[in-house]
């Protein structure tokens, strides 16, 4: 466009310095019709001839103009995108971002640590019926207290290594400490050191995922933490999962009373398996059921069996009749439990059977 209404402006110009010389040549004294028709003759011949040749922008003003059009459309259309300005990132360097805790992250992604906490405070009041008033046998009254001070640190090195360490400040007692190796094949991953032994849902959610602030009774049955070793890895794009694991009992019979006496080099196996047969793909939507297995080989003398109700500030309420289970010793115990889950946006069903044999 700008080359066309080039060639017109030097086209009327040229026509319009042809009529200038016509007129001076008209008023001049001795001017003749043959210098008319010498003017008009050179005016034929200066006059332009629009050819391909010609559309090419010889001025360099016409030039310019055309390179601001072009630079105008090119603002209005946005660089490409090669010639966008790319950030460096140094990929030794770190990066700190906050999601349900601290997050720092090395750029490449080979090295991961997590940081976070648990802050429960508990307060009630009670009043006692006539059944309750029987077991009132250290008093029972309006109390609250912190029932959870927990701090971690969790990580991951070199993409395969990995390890978490949890203290609770409340009960003064180290609650997670182990390291693993991930990224086995089918194997998954293996860790090493104490933390939960795999059996129950609930027993397996974390705390702040929890409905309530204590578990529910059933708990009784299903164990704590030990110290021992796990493996556990998740097929079918991550809707099957299992986890077994082999723990030594020294310390306490997976934290459930601490009335068990006798243990000498007892030790417990554990499986469970969880399947999700739906799951949405922005989580609204899940089901999930699943199983646990565990036996105890041990050679107590007694077995006490005791759980607390949905508070830590009343006592332990659930015993066996006649109190421990006592005689020859205890071979052994069998633990089994069957869950199930249903999540649908804001609404969540959970339901779980434990036995003890």
């Amino acid at each position: 466009m700008s080359r066309l209404r080039t060639q017109a402006l030097r086209f009327i110009a040229a026509q319009a310095l042809a009529i200038v010389v016509l007129l001076c040549s008209a008023a001049a004294p001795g001017a003749g019709p043959a210098a008319g028709r010498e003017v008009e003759r050179s005016a034929e011949v200066s006059e332009p001839e629009i050819s391909d040749a010609d559309r090419e922008p010889t001025d360099p003003e016409a030039a310019q103009e055309e390179e601001a059009l072009e630079g105008e459309l090119l603002e209005h259309e946005g660089p490409e995108p090669e010639d966008r300005p790319v950030p460096t990132i140094d990929p030794e360097g770190w990066s700190y971002e906050w999601r349900n805790g601290s997050r720092l992250t090395r750029n490449d992604g080979r090295h991961k640590l997590f940081f976070g906490g648990q802050v429960q405070y508990e307060g009630a009041a009670f009043r006692l019926d006539d059944d309750l008033k029987l077991t009132d046998e250290h008093g029972w009254g309006s109390d609250s207290d912190f029932r959870r001070l927990r701090a971690y640190v969790q990580g991951f090195a070199f993409h395969h290594l990995m390890f978490k360490v949890s203290y609770d400040f409340e009960d003064e007692e180290v609650k997670d400490l182990f390291a693993g190796v991930r990224g086995l094949g089918r194997l998954g991953a293996v860790q090493g050191g104490y933390m939960k032994v795999p059996f129950s849902l609930e027993q397996a959610t974390s705390l702040r995922n929890l409905t309530f602030l204590e578990p529910s009774l059933a708990n009784a049955l299903a164990p704590g933490r030990n110290t021992g070793v796990l493996a556990t890895n998740t097929h079918f794009e991550r809707r099957l999962r299992w986890a077994a694991g082999l723990f030594f009992l020294d310390e306490s019979l997976a934290e459930i009373d601490e009335t068990v006496e006798g243990l000498e080099n007892d030790w417990e196996v554990a499986a469970r398996v969880n399947w999700v047969p739906v799951s949405s793909e922005d989580g609204s939507r899940l089901v999930q059921v699943g199983c646990s297995y565990a036996h105890i080989f041990s050679d107590a003398r007694s077995l006490a069996i005791g759980q607390r109700p949905e508070s830590r500030l009343v006592p332990a309420l659930i015993k066996p009749p006649g109190g421990p289970l006592e005689g020859q010793g205890v071979d052994g115990a069998d633990r089994f439990g069957v869950e199930f889950a249903w999540l649908e946006g804001s609404l969540s069903i959970q339901a779980e059977a434990l036995g003890l044999n």
